[in-house]
């Protein structure tokens, strides 16, 4: 809305996504670690963050279920982050993550980008990380359970919202992971980038003035 405002004042926007610009340090830092945890740099590396706060949360057996598919059926490695609150969850599941998965180290905000901008994709729930990877202009499969919080999802053609209010099935989740990853050289189709229920939605072009 504010943006819209300035371009009625004859300010146009240069763009309407949020960029996080990363140093060379930064880069360097995250590159290091990168290989120090014999991650490869010539082959596509899945992220997935385990957060959330409360209903936002996409339950943990769920994402172990997703890993498990990516690197059992995709054969990509899968770069595991978790916050300082679910640290703790993944001490007592070790045992159920796959070996080609690497548990990332503990990061602040601004390390966390530069490794996640290293990523083909990030899988995650409503929550930080989810913009921070978009800031840095890593594509994105973010689960919703509200309706609200769809308002706040990354837009563009290379970010996939998927929402279900009785929480989303890992099935719909691969199938975007693989999408994303298939398409990632491709042109935007027009999908707007929400499925429910697993199911994408088309809409028709968006009028000024009108809502969606």
């Amino acid at each position: 809305m504010v943006l819209d405002l300035l371009q009625g004042l004859g300010i146009p926007a240069v763009t309407r996504e949020v960029v996080l610009t990363l140093s060379e340090t930064d880069h360097a830092g995250a590159a290091a670690s990168w290989c120090r945890l014999g991650l490869p740099d010539a082959a596509p590396v899945v992220g997935v963050h385990v957060g959330g706060r409360g209903r936002k949360r996409w339950p943990l057996q769920r994402f172990l279920h997703l890993v498990r598919t990516v690197t059992g059926e995709l054969h990509v490695p899968v770069l595991l982050f978790a916050g300082p609150e679910e640290r703790h969850r993944i001490d007592p599941v070790r045992d159920c993550i796959p070996a080609a998965t690497v548990v990332a180290p503990a990061l602040g905000a601004r390390a966390f980008a530069a490794f996640v901008a290293r990523c083909a994709v990030l899988v995650c729930s409503d929550s930080g990380p989810m913009h921070l990877a978009a800031a840095v202009g890593v594509p994105t499969v973010a689960i919703f359970s509200t309706r609200q919080s769809l308002q706040y999802r990354p837009r563009g053609p290379r970010h996939v919202a998927l929402f279900d209010e009785r929480g989303v099935a890992p099935e719909p989740v691969m199938a975007a992971v693989t999408k994303v990853l298939a398409d990632a050289a491709l042109p935007p189709s027009g999908f707007d980038g929400i499925a429910r229920g697993g199911r994408p939605l088309r809409v028709a072009p968006q009028r000024r003035g009108e809502q969606r």
